[in-house]
């Protein structure tokens, strides 16, 4: 979102002239809005993007609990998946740059996205081996699912160096 003030507004036919340069291949929309629809619309993205990031946050912590109560590692594993979940959201949205509270994790964690989206990989694929037991139930795919694991980890590693995690981007 950028929004550029012109002052003294616009009059009818008169030109604005805006250049754009995007460096990815994706699309982007250019749109003109008044200041007014565009606060609505900035306040209900607030609202939304507020919500789910609440409820993520707070069916993590839900699962924190509950595995330490009952004594069961699937709800960890769930509760990581969710955790992971909101790292990415967060990082997409640039929100994690913007919180006072985790913008010096920013210096830690230097790709969230990737670590977000093999994290939560990482977390379903062991919460699903543990809740089917796989281990007993399919022995061979059981076996299977270490090299796809340790893909995961060895992602989530190269991106903590930048000079080599460059070329490890997955879209």
């Amino acid at each position: 979102l950028l929004a550029l003030p012109l002052q003294g507004g616009l009059r009818a036919g008169e030109p604005v002239y805006l250049h754009v340069t995007i460096p990815d291949f994706a699309a982007h929309a250019v749109s003109i809005e008044l200041e007014q629809a565009l606060r609505v619309d900035d306040q209900r993205w607030v609202r939304s993007q507020s919500l789910v990031f609440g409820t993520l946050l707070a069916l993590a912590l839900a699962g924190i609990g509950m595995g330490i109560a009952l004594r069961e590692s699937s709800f960890l594993l769930l509760a990581g998946a969710l955790a992971f979940s909101l790292l990415y959201l967060l990082a997409g949205s640039g929100e994690f740059y913007r919180w006072q509270w985790l913008s010096p994790l920013a210096s830690i964690i230097p790709n969230p996205l990737v670590i977000g989206a093999n994290g939560v990989s990482l977390m379903v694929a062991l919460f699903v081996r543990r809740f089917l037991d796989m281990p007993r139930n399919t022995p061979r795919l059981a076996r299977l699912q270490w090299p796809v694991f340790l893909v995961y980890i060895a992602s989530m590693a190269i991106s903590f160096f930048p000079e080599i995690g460059a070329g490890t981007r997955l879209w």
